[in-house]
């Protein structure tokens, strides 16, 4: 579960990001103050920055909670999200998020 998706965001590893994009968290009922449209904009200095905006014109990815948590933990890609119409987005976003996506599965390990 991600509670703070903005919060989130700001700590997410762009560091191979080359194009800027905006992800719309379409549902949320148990944080409401997610839901919204963030945009991440690459500057010329290849530096990230992320904002909560009202509307955008970017390549959008619009994707509830859970699958945006699936999505950005690596337990779900973008093409088997998109496959069972999980999600929408915007072409150019697919490969931006394939490129940034984490490749390995997350595990959780119990030592009892």
């Amino acid at each position: 579960r991600i509670v703070d998706v903005e919060a989130f965001l700001n700590v997410y590893p762009f560091d191979t990001l080359s194009k800027s994009f905006a992800i719309t968290i379409e549902e949320d009922r148990y944080a409401s103050w997610n839901e919204g449209t963030y945009e991440i904009v690459v500057s010329d200095e290849r530096s990230v920055s992320i904002k909560k905006v009202k509307q955008t014109i970017l390549p959008k990815l619009t994707i509830s909670v859970q699958r945006f948590a699936q999505l950005f933990l690596g337990y779900r890609s973008i093409e088997e999200l998109l496959f069972h119409e999980f999600m929408e987005a915007d072409e150019e976003v697919i490969s931006i998020i394939e490129s940034i996506e984490p490749k390995k599965t997350p595990i959780l390990e119990d030592y009892f």
